[in-house]
Formats: structure tokens, C-alpha cells, sequence
């Protein structure tokens, strides 16, 4: 996890050097609102299912549990690590969710749960908790509709402390992120492993990025403060395929939101 998550800051905030640039003083209003946009396309909460209940070798009951990984494209990142940064060439943002999932086949109705314990790095942090509710109203032998809500709250930060002359200056950026939606699930069900499927639905994202500084020389502390909100919707597009190896599960998941796209893929255990 340790390493996950070190490759997770890197990546969004390439080094400790451009952290410390990403503050209240070079970031306007117009680039946080741009930025938070492909942040909360990379937080939508999937479980990378069809529309079918989980599990395949119990009646009435489905478990599954597992982890999905992915990247989001992310052109505005890329062109603001690139103005602090040249030498460095960052494009995509990765997430991480691990998952579970609980099925009451009788009532076609499936409980999800995605999170990420807090863990923190080098100054950067990182917390993530995600639901989601699926009922399948239409499950056929061969194919399956579904309708599926989801709700994620992700939370990030990182603090850049550096030393000036006769004094220290600490800097704080966090993103707090929350995305929900809702969408249609048309899925099929052939040669007893191969499960694509597509859906359609509409999606939302709300952030409030909190930037503060904090520069202290001998006995006096300056502070500056700065919150900004960013709220952005769009419809949600999704197709993907899961390889049902018994108990085994191997998923790939295309998304389309927010203006970006998205690739996950899945590994879970699946009874």
C-alpha cells in the first residue's frame, strides 16, 4: 500500500519541488476550477460490474471482493505540471478503490463499498470512501438491465515545509471531493465468462480546494487562507467486460465524464 500510495503523489504532484510552486500565490481561480473537473472524473465510484448480481456459486446470496485500479486522462494536469515543471511529462492521474459487494439475488439488489484507508507519504495524504447501490430488475439468463446509484468522498492533501532566512514556510493544498450519480446498466451474459457491458447515466462532482501558508520568522507567524468551490456535471458514459474465472474476476472498464475519459481495470474474488 505504501507503495501504491507513494506512486499516487508522484504522479499527481511529480516532485516535492513543484509542490512547494502549487500555492495561493500562482494558482488562479479559473486553473483550480479546471484542475477539480478531471480530479472528480478520476474519483467516480465504479466497481467495474455488469448489470448482473455478484457471485455465481451460491442461490440466493452474492460476495465479492477486490481492488480497481486505473488512469484518467488529464490534459489540464499535464499543462500546469508542464508550466512548473518542463522536464516532466505527466498526463494521466491515477485512483485506486478497494472494493466489495453484496448481492440478494431474490430482490436483485446489490450493496457496494469502495475505500482507501488514510495512509500518508512524504507530506501528501490521502483518504477515500465510496457506496453504491445496483438493483437488477431484468436478469435473464444470457442478458441483464440494472439501474445503479453511487456516491464517493475522497480527500487529498499534501503540506510542503521549507526553510527561509530566520524562519520557516509551510504550504498546504487539499482537495476534498465528492461525486455521485446515477446510471443504466445493459449487460450480457456469454459463453459461461465473457460479461461486456454499457452504461448510461449522469454524474456530478463538488470540491472545495483549501490552499493556506504559513510563514514564520522569529516570533512572527503570517498566515493566508483561500477555499474555493467547483461544482461540475455531465452525462456518464461506461462500457467495459469482466472474464468470470469461477471464482476469479478479471475486469476493464472504459468511462467518459466530466470532459475526460478513464480506464480501470479490476482483480477480485467473486462467490
Amino acid at each position: 500500500m505504501k507503495i501504491i500510495l507513494a506512486s499516487l503523489m508522484s504522479l499527481i504532484f511529480t516532485c516535492s519541488s513543484f509542490a512547494g510552486t502549487f500555492s495561493i500565490d500562482n494558482v488562479s481561480e479559473q486553473e483550480i476550477d479546471l484542475l477539480t473537473e478531471e480530479l472528480g472524473a478520476d474519483w467516480i465510484f465504479t466497481t467495474n460490474s455488469s448489470a448482473k448480481p455478484v457471485g455465481d456459486m451460491l442461490p440466493l446470496v452474492g460476495v465479492e471482493v477486490g481492488v480497481v485500479v486505473g488512469f484518467t486522462e488529464a490534459p489540464k494536469w499535464a499543462q500546469l505540471i508542464k508550466e512548473e515543471d518542463p522536464n516532466t511529462d505527466i498526463d494521466k492521474l491515477p485512483h485506486l478503490n478497494f472494493i466489495g459487494a453484496f448481492s440478494f439475488k431474490p430482490l436483485g439488489l446489490t450493496f457496494e463499498l469502495g475505500f482507501i484507508p488514510e495512509k500518508s507519504s512524504d507530506g501528501a495524504t490521502i483518504k477515500n470512501s465510496a457506496l453504491g447501490i445496483k438493483w437488477t430488475f431484468l436478469d435473464h439468463i444470457i442478458y441483464q438491465l440494472a439501474v445503479r446509484g453511487h456516491f464517493n468522498s475522497n480527500e487529498l492533501s499534501f503540506v510542503d515545509t521549507s526553510t527561509i532566512a530566520g524562519g520557516s514556510a509551510v504550504g498546504k493544498t487539499a482537495f476534498e471531493t465528492t461525486t455521485m450519480g446515477v446510471q443504466i446498466l445493459a449487460g450480457a451474459d456469454l459463453l459461461g465468462f465473457f460479461e461486456p457491458y454499457a452504461g448510461l447515466g449522469f454524474v456530478k462532482s463538488s470540491t472545495d480546494t483549501k490552499l493556506s501558508a504559513n510563514i514564520t520568522v522569529t516570533d512572527i507567524s503570517l498566515v493566508g487562507n483561500r477555499m474555493i468551490d467547483s461544482s461540475h456535471s455531465s452525462v456518464h458514459f461506461l462500457a467495459g467486460a469482466v472474464f468470470d474465472l469461477t471464482i476469479l474476476n478479471i475486469g476493464l472498464e472504459y468511462m467518459n465524464a466530466l470532459g475526460t475519459s478513464r480506464i480501470t481495470g479490476k482483480f477480485s474474488i467473486n462467490i
